[in-house]
């Protein structure tokens, strides 16, 4: 018997360590894609569009859209619901590319993203607002750069188009983000490397865990900034779309055997 459970321990603790290290694996996870190209009157030639291998994006489908309640009474906070990618900073002050991850977060029923940041990962997830909020910042990003207005002098273009409540969820990897907080997401754009990108800038929020009592949590967040491409931005608008949310079907824990539809407001 004594050799059985030593067995079954060893076995235990090398599943353990599968998973432990799949999670490090992907929270460092990168990838490399197009950037912008944007010509405008005053340069009067191309820049940017450094030639790299673009990410395929085509894990999207309907079975992976689904989930019921039993999936996250088991110990999830978060829904993976796609792949896409998004840029984030380099201690270099450089940028690179990361998988990022679409996601429902199940107790505050809101839509958003978890991608690596630095040594940590973060998830970022909207409120209907909020939602909305970026979606019309994207139209703006979108029609300022088809329209040639975008001003790679200005130091004020990360709060242009305004911005969207957002909720932070963050730990030391993506499986364990016991810290969380709300704040601001300022909405607008920047030139990185002679391309333009548009981005997601959070200033640091307070941890309500620290706040609740435990001295031992970070004290707040970092200071976040996401780049997105045109297509990653398009990307996460549509994954925000009340038309995309009315198609994540949720199991309620009250109605056992049938999926119930959660519908946005119509944008």
């Amino acid at each position: 018997m004594k050799k059985i459970f030593s067995k079954i321990s060893i076995l235990a603790f090398v599943c353990v360590s599968v998973v432990m290290i799949s999670s490090c694996q992907s929270t460092n996870q990168t990838v490399k894609t197009s950037s912008d190209l944007y010509v405008n009157d005053e340069d009067g030639e191309n820049e940017g569009g450094e030639s790299r291998t673009a990410l395929n994006n085509s894990k999207t489908s309907e079975e992976k859209k689904k989930f019921n309640f039993a999936e996250a009474f088991f110990g999830k906070k978060f829904i993976d619901l796609d792949e896409f990618s998004v840029s984030t900073p380099t201690v270099t002050f450089g940028i690179k590319q990361k998988v990022a991850t679409f996601v429902y977060g199940v107790k505050t029923k809101r839509f958003g993203f978890g991608a690596p940041y630095m040594a940590a990962y973060y998830f970022l997830t909207f409120d209907d607002a909020g939602r909305q909020n970026y979606i019309k910042a994207v139209e703006s990003y979108l029609k300022d750069f088809e329209d040639k207005k975008l001003d790679r002098k200005s130091k004020k273009t990360e709060k242009i188009y305004g911005y969207a409540n957002a909720r932070l969820d963050w730990g030391s990897i993506k499986s364990s983000t016991p810290n969380n907080g709300e704040g601001s997401a300022y909405l607008g754009y920047t030139f990185k490397d002679k391309s333009p990108y548009f981005t997601i800038t959070i200033y640091p929020v307070g941890n309500e865990k620290r706040l609740a009592g435990d001295d031992s949590a970070d004290t707040e967040s970092l200071l976040l900034h996401f780049y997105f491409t045109k297509a990653q931005a398009k990307q996460l608008a549509e994954f925000l779309s009340d038309e995309n949310v009315s198609k994540v079907f949720i199991e309620e824990p009250h109605a056992e055997d049938e999926e119930v539809e959660s519908v946005g407001d119509d944008y």
